[in-house]
């Protein structure tokens, strides 16, 4: 799976990208590279075939749209943040910046994408099954003879199904 990580460089993001690579999935890490972003952590991966640096702000919308569509991600994961305390006192604009502004220009565009993405794989709507054995638990994966297919929908629902699906390919 194609997984763009954002913050990459933290101590979580790094080890997340190694634990990623080590399970075969190429990763694109794009990271500010700011006082919490260590790129010597990920020096273990950084000449793996499957690792991929992009130095960029996810605050930058433009940047961000650019990066993901060349990318075409599975799965996006963000780690980027403003983490010290000290310096939310010192410097308040760059926490708002990223945590805020910056998180919200990487939702918006991580919706644009996947809306785009199920509706060309969708033809623009989603086929909705029904899980055919009755009351019974769902199965997180239930095989598809098990179920029957009672319509069609506009894909914007579909959305978190597909995240969760991405989501699980991560465990």
């Amino acid at each position: 799976m194609k997984i763009m990580v954002t913050g990459g460089a933290g101590f979580i993001g790094s080890n997340f990208i190694t634990n990623q690579i080590n399970k075969g999935n190429i990763i694109l890490n794009y990271d500010k590279l700011t006082y919490a972003g260590c790129i010597e952590s990920l020096d273990s991966v950084k000449n793996h075939p499957n690792y991929h640096f992009n130095n960029g702000d996810i605050a930058d919308s433009d940047s961000v749209v650019k990066v993901i569509n060349e990318f075409n991600p599975g799965a996006i994961v963000n780690f980027a943040a403003e983490s010290h305390v000290d310096r939310s006192i010192e410097g308040p604009s760059d926490f708002i910046k990223t945590n805020i502004t910056g998180t919200y220009v990487l939702l918006e565009q991580s919706l644009i994408y996947f809306n785009e993405l199920s509706e060309k794989a969708s033809g623009g709507e989603l086929n909705v099954y029904k899980y055919a054995k009755g009351n019974e638990k769902i199965p997180s994966r239930p095989d598809p003879s098990e179920c029957e297919l009672i319509g069609t929908a506009k894909p914007y629902p579909g959305k978190l199904i597909m995240f969760q699906n991405s989501s699980e390919a991560l465990h």
